[in-house]
């Protein structure tokens, strides 16, 4: 089991295209935790937009979207609350490979 880091950055998600928005909480080379206002059914094959956030050597940020395909492995769904989805990715992405280990070394 590899430890989560915490990357809070805007999300898109749904079962076949990214229609619904979220925001991630923690990563690791696995899976994500997603929190969102809706949710797909546990066992659902998920595909997922992330906007990551970088600063360039001048200080100026830009914007990356990653893509990802997993699966929803559990939900976490208190009353009155946002929704939380663990997804396993179904292959590995280095470019978010890369951003875990580079949040990893900052614990």
């Amino acid at each position: 089991m590899h430890p989560r880091v915490e990357i809070r950055e805007d999300v898109m998600f749904g079962q076949d295209k990214p229609d619904r928005s979220g925001r991630s909480e923690n990563l690791s080379p696995g899976g994500i935790c997603i929190i969102s206002d809706s949710c797909l059914p546990q066992g659902s094959s998920i595909v997922i937009d992330i906007s990551v956030k970088h600063t360039v050597t001048d200080g100026r940020e830009t914007w990356e979207n990653i893509t990802v395909y997993g699966k929803v492995v559990w939900l976490d769904s208190p009353p009155g609350t946002y929704h939380k989805m663990g997804v396993e990715f179904s292959r590995r992405n280095e470019k978010l490979h890369r951003i875990y280990e580079l949040k990893k070394s900052d614990l």
